[in-house]
């Protein structure tokens, strides 16, 4: 992308987001700078660009705001349209713009989306302070030929972990709603200028991927702490049963014993949590089965229009 020169005509809003072009410098650097240049002048710009839409021109028309309720309490956070997402990437980096060229080619425009699920605390790794800890999702395309480069991975979404807290069963909930989010921007289709021209792109498919931590989180699933820890299987144990009947403990390597969950094995394993009454007779069933009844009721593996 051709880099602007500073010019001391120019508005000083352009003035500004030319000296932004200098990674470097912050917003306020920038500022000082404006006021060192035009300190003759009646407006020194020393508040130029503090709205946000003029902090982030690029970014902030992309952004959608999404909300997860629980009663009264709410969560808002903070989404990209994938969209218009890819189409500033395209716009701003060269070696994205001719990865993703490659991609289309080799799938025909029907892409398969990756998304990663993860948890982190930003700023000093020896003292973090974990009221900052967000929980981010972050995605890249499968056909990519170097998906491996970080300029290859867009960030999705992100939130504070506090607020996710803040609602029952806020992680199932946002996970979905993202997912929904993302299934109304693509499900037709969309547009994204090339340097080859227009291109109508599709998204044929959603592979996520998250640690045991994002699993038990978003999905509902107990983990280790439950007597099935694998959510993928049916009759997989673990801790130290060894010798329950008709069963396959976690350790052994010969994966054809295991018996895959179907859609319809989990909407069974809801429907019976759900039919107990009794609050100990439930968290027995919980713990036996693998999973949580109230997260199995939000998470998206169950949700029909998903």
């Amino acid at each position: 992308m051709k880099k602007r020169r500073l010019c001391p005509d120019d508005s000083l809003l352009d003035q500004y987001r030319c000296l932004r072009q200098i990674p470097q410098l912050s917003h306020a650097d920038c500022r000082k700078v404006l006021e060192l240049l035009n300190d003759d002048k009646e407006y020194k710009g020393s508040f130029t660009a503090s709205k946000v839409h003029q902090k982030f021109p690029v970014t902030l028309p992309a952004m959608r705001e999404l909300v997860v309720r629980d009663g009264k309490e709410r969560c808002v956070f903070h989404a990209f349209s994938l969209p218009e997402c890819l189409q500033n990437k395209v716009n701003a980096c060269p070696a994205f713009a001719e990865c993703f060229d490659i991609a289309l080619a080799a799938a025909h425009n029907s892409l398969e989306l990756v998304m990663f699920w993860d948890e982190a605390v930003p700023g000093n790794v020896l003292a973090p302070d974990l009221r900052r800890k967000a929980a981010l999702c972050y995605c890249s395309i499968q056909e990519l030929p170097v998906r491996f480069a970080d300029t290859c991975w867009l960030t999705l979404a992100v939130c504070r972990s506090q607020e996710l807290q803040k609602v029952s069963q806020g992680y199932p909930k946002s996970m979905t709603a993202l997912l929904t989010q993302l299934k109304e921007d693509c499900k037709d289709g969309f547009m994204i200028e090339t340097k080859s021209g227009p291109q109508l792109v599709f998204i044929r498919s959603i592979a996520v991927f998250m640690d045991a931590d994002g699993i038990r989180l978003t999905l509902g699933n107990k983990g280790s702490s439950g007597l099935k820890p694998c959510w993928l299987c049916q009759n997989v144990v673990g801790l130290q049963h060894f010798d329950l009947a008709e069963t396959v403990h976690i350790s052994n390597p010969d994966f054809t014993l295991y018996k895959a969950h179907t859609l319809e094995s989990l909407r069974g394993i809801q429907r019976y949590l759900q039919s107990i009454l009794s609050r100990s007779a439930k968290e027995k069933a919980e713990t036996l089965l693998g999973w949580n009844t109230e997260a199995m009721a939000e998470t998206f593996l169950l949700q029909p229009a998903l």
